[in-house]
């Protein structure tokens, strides 16, 4: 089994991010050749319990990532995209001109797959492990629910965290779900005044922008991801020495 250093998480952290950046131009470009035309829906899978996998090294988690992965990319038409988030069980599948009962057919199609798929990991040379997850599904619309890749991907978030509640769950976003967490009710007029203005200036929804604050202020990969952009002289010299390391093997 395979468990990180410190620098070594930092380092994958910040390459999962930039998939994740380079998942969202490419949902943008899909959104741009698309919407003009019809919606562009997004599902966010993300496994349930793969924390127990991750206990056993950050191998085991990667193995699986990829398994679910491929197992996703199986399932998809020829119309539809995976975007990955590099070693975390997060995926998005985007379905571009697709009607809405199709979607959560689809969606509920994946669930059910997954569901009784099994996932063998191997941890050494004599010993596998046979695991199985389940899934949950968060489904949101473009453009309904925003028009850019970072507001529908927060509103496929949202739809998540309602599936997470029982989990192995499909759930489709709408306006009871974004109004029930009414999170502007925590900000001063200033502030609200403040994140109208940054709003219209990004493009962005208000509802988008402060659950993007506050997943970057509770997720602990997004703190250590930030903690290793300010220090990017460290993280350079980082990477460096474990290209170089990569080398010699």
């Amino acid at each position: 089994m395979l468990f990180e250093k410190p620098e070594e998480n930092i380092l994958r952290i910040y390459e999962d991010n930039k998939i994740i950046e380079e998942g969202q131009m490419v949902l943008n470009r899909i959104l741009r050749d698309n919407l003009g035309i019809g919606k562009v829906h997004l599902l966010l899978v993300d496994l349930d319990g793969s924390s127990e996998v991750r206990a056993l090294g950050i191998n085991a988690k990667v193995q699986l990532v990829e398994q679910m992965k491929a197992k996703l990319n199986s399932l998809l038409d020829s119309n539809y995209y995976l975007i990955d988030s590099g070693t975390r069980d997060e995926m998005f599948i985007v379905l571009p001109l697709t009607e809405e009962d199709e979607v959560v057919n689809f969606a509920e199609y994946v669930r059910s797959t997954i569901e009784k798929h099994q996932f063998q990991i191997k941890l050494d040379k004599n010993k596998k492990l046979n695991v199985h997850l389940t899934v949950s599904i968060g489904i949101t619309a473009a453009p309904t629910f925003g028009t850019n890749a970072a507001d529908l991907m927060f509103t496929a978030k949202e739809a998540l965290n309602e599936a997470k509640k029982m989990k192995n769950r499909t759930v489709t976003i709408n306006e009871s779900i974004i109004s029930s967490r009414n999170y502007k009710s925590y900000l001063s007029e200033g502030q609200i005044t403040m994140l109208e203005n940054l709003a219209e200036h990004t493009g962005r929804t208000t509802d988008s922008l402060i659950l993007e604050s506050i997943d970057r202020l509770f997720n602990k990969h997004k703190a250590l991801w930030y903690w290793g952009v300010e220090n990017w002289e460290y993280y350079k010299e980082l990477k460096e020495n474990t290209n170089e390391t990569q080398k010699s093997i």
